[in-house]
């Protein structure tokens, strides 16, 4: 099976997006959300902080709030508290990306999950993306995984349904049919 989102960064997404009154807002959120993703990045010891199970989450929520409390709105700053309240703030960069895609189905794109044998160059993903974008009549988030067990061709993964045009798909049922 096609990677998939991880279903508890989606249902904290889900939640967080819910909170958002217009796609407008969650779109602001998103942004927010993202500058403490990249702070993070950046700044190793404030991750390791947060994410450290030896230092009590009220003294982290007081980092947070130093920091962060002024620069952002009320509900994502809660939504932050509120994963360190229930220690799943290592799943952020995970919740910040579903909550992301959340954002895109709301306003129609469609995420297709794709795997090849080989790494694609950006001609072929570029292909790729607007063969698509023509077949399904809507813009797409694109999340490319190399597989090298496909042995060659692609397959491609739109909502639950699977298109499989691999060699080892091609393989398998070759193989069904010889059975016969």
């Amino acid at each position: 099976m096609i990677e998939k989102e991880n279903t508890l960064a989606a249902t904290y997404a889900l939640a967080l997006f819910e909170l958002a009154a217009n796609i407008q807002e969650a779109e602001a959120w998103q942004r927010e959300l993202k500058t403490i993703e990249a702070d993070l990045k950046e700044n190793q010891e404030l991750a390791d902080v947060l994410l450290s199970a030896a230092i009590d989450t009220e003294i982290k929520k007081n980092i947070l709030k130093e920091i962060y409390q002024t620069k952002m709105a009320e509900k994502p700053f809660n939504f932050i508290c509120f994963l360190l309240d229930k220690e799943r703030f290592a799943y952020l960069s995970q919740i910040i990306n579903s909550f992301g895609l959340k954002i895109g189905e709301a306003k129609g794109v469609k995420a297709v999950y794709v795997q090849t044998a080989t790494e694609l160059n950006e001609e072929e993903i570029d292909t790729i993306t607007k063969t698509l974008e023509a077949k399904l009549a809507a813009p797409i988030y694109l999340k490319i995984r190399t597989n090298p067990k496909l042995i060659g061709g692609i397959k491609v993964q739109v909502g639950d349904k699977v298109y499989d045009a691999s060699i080892k798909n091609q393989l398998e049922k070759l193989k069904e049919d010889l059975k016969k």
